[in-house]
């Protein structure tokens, strides 16, 4: 799980695919048209083909807004939630996350559609018997998390929505702030703060996150962050990235890319590539200082020797 922003779409394409498939609508983020025929070509797309126009996000919301509406009055009851409004951005949120999953990471748009995953579940949440579910959010953007269907299964998240010991339980949008949740949301929360990856050192558990607040160990719970094949991929991304950055220490050149891709999010399983990074980064600034340090004492010991010829 990393941090991520959300900002809003102001770009919208009939995106044409290599296989002659026609994606619409593609949101995108850009601060040019250019950028826009740059990303599409990033992504397999056919820039020359696809159809670019400007966007504005509040139709979007304005056409959520409506259905909210109807969402409330109905109170759960006798209401079927149109799925087609939160599926339509879909792509875009994925892209906010380099189309992995917003709790475990994995990428999730290759093999499947994914799903948009509403943090307060729209049904009653699984903890409260009593409560009739946060439906007014169901059109909420704020409420989206892209994910995956392993994170969003039987054995993931799915109406959970644990609260922390005493906090009231938000019944109507005015008492959401007021809610204490137990559960991360990577737009929200800086999971760096609830979560740490357990390294090598400890080879019984090399590959779990462990949490390092209540929050952090709840969610790892419900998004079920530590199943087997989390782990192994964990293992797995960690010792590629161990040897690109040991590989980085012999290689200056390589090592811009590495901290480009760092900076990018492109390197898998951030809480597991932060501390790695960061350790990696304070060696080749020791390193850099070494080399500069060592530059220094060997032109003073020119000069010391320039000095010693004019003396004599």
């Amino acid at each position: 799980m990393r941090f991520l922003k959300f900002v809003e779409p102001n770009y919208r394409c009939k995106a044409v695919g290599r296989d002659g498939n026609t994606y619409e609508p593609w949101f995108c983020f850009a601060a040019s048209e250019q950028e826009v025929r740059d990303l599409l070509k990033a992504r397999g797309f056919k820039p020359d083909a696809s159809v670019i126009e400007s966007y504005s996000f509040s139709d979007w919301k304005d056409r959520a807004n409506a259905e909210a509406k109807k969402a409330n009055k109905a109170k759960n009851k006798d209401y079927e939630y149109k799925q087609k409004l939160w599926s339509e951005i879909k792509q875009y949120l994925f892209s906010l996350t380099n189309n992995r999953c917003g709790y475990c990471e994995t990428k999730v748009r290759i093999g499947s559609p994914g799903d948009v995953e509403h943090y307060r579940p729209k049904r009653k949440p699984t903890e409260d018997d009593k409560h009739s579910g946060y439906y007014w959010l169901a059109y909420d953007i704020e409420n989206y998390v892209p994910c995956c269907t392993n994170c969003n299964s039987a054995r993931g998240k799915r109406n959970h929505f644990p609260l922390a010991p005493g906090s009231p339980r938000a019944k109507r949008p005015s008492e959401v702030a007021d809610e204490k949740p137990l559960l991360l949301n990577p737009f929200i929360h800086n999971p760096n703060d609830h979560i740490r990856f357990i390294g090598p050192d400890n080879p019984m558990q090399f590959g779990e996150l462990e949490g390092i607040t209540p929050e952090g160990k709840e969610s790892i719970e419900k998004y079920n962050l530590n199943r087997a094949d989390l782990i192994n991929e964990r293992v797995t991304a960690f010792n590629r990235t161990k040897e690109r950055l040991d590989f980085a220490k012999i290689r200056p050149k390589v090592r811009q890319g590495i901290i480009s891709s760092y900076k990018s999010g492109e390197l898998d399983y951030y809480v597991m590539v932060k501390p790695v990074f960061a350790s990696w980064y304070r060696e080749m600034e020791l390193i850099e200082k070494a080399k500069i340090e060592k530059s220094r004492l060997y032109l003073k010991a020119l000069e010391n020797e320039k000095n010693m010829i004019e003396i004599e």
